[in-house]
């Protein structure tokens, strides 16, 4: 019974520390506070194991069950070859060491047989174990999910003309990374200074929408030269983009919707993660006081006629900032944006706007594809009508719908449709 008890305690210690591994590995990420408080949690437990006492087995059997569940509800099944699979294989055998500890404890004869194992043998049977286990850990930690692959030995592919700069937001407690598409003439004319496009999702989309701006550039230029600049976020994998750009392109929070990307973004990069909506408020604060300043700051670029992109959600933060503060940017393009989100909450936002105000100094380009839903491409079209019809003095409003293009194959199309119209490319 020694060397089972033994067993479990270990077992708690090493998914204790790999728990802790985990969180210093991604400190930042979704859900990384309840991985390390359970990491810690563990190691006490795998600790108390050690000594003759009964009750640590009880707790040893229930805050793993307690910790599997809230995970298993939260983020469903784990992929097979995953942290978080390998967390609960040695919860699940420290679990039955544990429950066959206090059975034999009320039962002393039942595993009779077991107490006559020579001490040589289960010690052999206990170095096994932990040798492959050890073994297996390396292979868990460098296993490539989906969606990642091994470059290190790779030169990257770059886009000319860009570079990556970074800063600690203090609004949104995380570093942000901004991806900056430089104007070809910057560094040759000195006194220029140039209009400048901000795009959200930028850890996705930016590499595509700089080369977009460079072929405005080569083999001659078409005015306006512009800075591009892709809003994104210090990221471990794109799970953690997804997390993160959910939060902060929705205007409002949705209960269900956080636990379904949660599930989608847990599947996709192979480890947990807490998805919260409606960020949306704190992340425009994010752009106006500190996105803004540090590119005013560090670049020649203009504070007037700046312009805002994004796509899906990103259209949804679009329409959303055209309505609560839509003097920071003169030119919008919002693409298959999430009208109907919440309800529609984005018409309230419109309705309010137009009873305070009787203008709107603004150029807006929303885009749907023609084999996106119906709902969507209606929504496109009964917000253009909306606007049109309050007959503000300031504001443009132009539509496309791109015939046969579905919500992800429209993107492109988009994205260069709206250099077109709103700077007249």
């Amino acid at each position: 019974m020694k060397s089972i008890r033994l067993l479990a305690g270990i077992l708690l210690l090493i998914s204790g520390v790999l728990h802790v591994v985990a969180y210093f590995q991604a400190p930042d990420s979704q859900g990384s506070i309840p991985v390390i408080s359970f990491g810690i949690i563990y190691m006490i437990l795998g600790a108390l194991l050690f000594n003759r006492n009964k009750y640590p087995l009880y707790l040893a059997i229930i805050v793993p069950i307690i910790g599997m569940t809230l995970s298993l509800i939260k983020f469903g099944i784990p992929e097979l070859v995953s942290l978080s699979a390998l967390f609960k294989v040695l919860e699940i055998i420290a679990i039955i060491c544990c429950v066959v500890l206090l059975i034999n404890s009320k039962n002393p004869n039942k595993l009779y047989a077991m107490k006559n194992l020579s001490a040589n043998r289960c010690g052999k049977q206990l170095v096994l174990f932990l040798s492959l286990l050890v073994t297996a850990i390396p292979q868990v930690f460098s296993q490539n999910q989906p969606g990642q692959t091994d470059l290190n030995n790779h030169p990257l592919v770059t886009v000319r003309l860009t570079e990556t700069r970074s800063f600690y937001s203090k609004i949104l407690d995380q570093e942000m990374v901004l991806y900056i598409k430089i104007p070809a003439t910057y560094n040759t004319d000195t006194q220029k200074i140039y209009p400048c496009y901000y795009g959200t999702d930028g850890n996705r989309s930016f590499a595509m929408v700089a080369d977009m701006a460079n072929s405005f550039e080569v083999p001659e230029i078409v005015e306006p030269e512009i800075f591009v600049v892709g809003i994104g976020y210090k990221i471990r994998d794109l799970g953690d983009w997804g997390a993160w750009r959910t939060r902060d392109l929705t205007p409002t929070n949705i209960p269900s919707s956080d636990t379904y990307w949660a599930g989608i973004f847990s599947k996709f990069a192979g480890r947990e993660f807490d998805v919260k909506t409606g960020g949306a408020g704190k992340f425009l604060e994010c752009i106006e006081k500190e996105v803004l300043p540090f590119m005013e700051s560090n670049y020649r670029v203009s504070s007037t006629g700046r312009g805002l992109g994004g796509y899906s959600y990103g259209g949804l933060f679009s329409l959303y900032v055209l309505f609560k503060r839509p003097e920071l940017f003169s030119l919008y393009f919002a693409g298959s944006p999430s009208i109907r989100y919440d309800k529609g909450v984005l018409y309230t936002y419109e309705k309010e706007y137009a009873a305070a105000h009787n203008d709107l100094n603004a150029t807006l380009f929303m885009t749907a594809g023609g084999a996106e839903d119906s709902a969507l491409i209606a929504n496109v079209n009964i917000l253009a009508a909306r606007l049109e019809s309050r007959n503000y003095p300031g504001l443009k409003v132009e539509t496309t719908v791109f015939p046969d293009e579905t919500h992800m194959s429209c993107v492109p199309a988009a994205w260069m449709r709206a250099f077109m119209v709103l700077y007249k490319k």
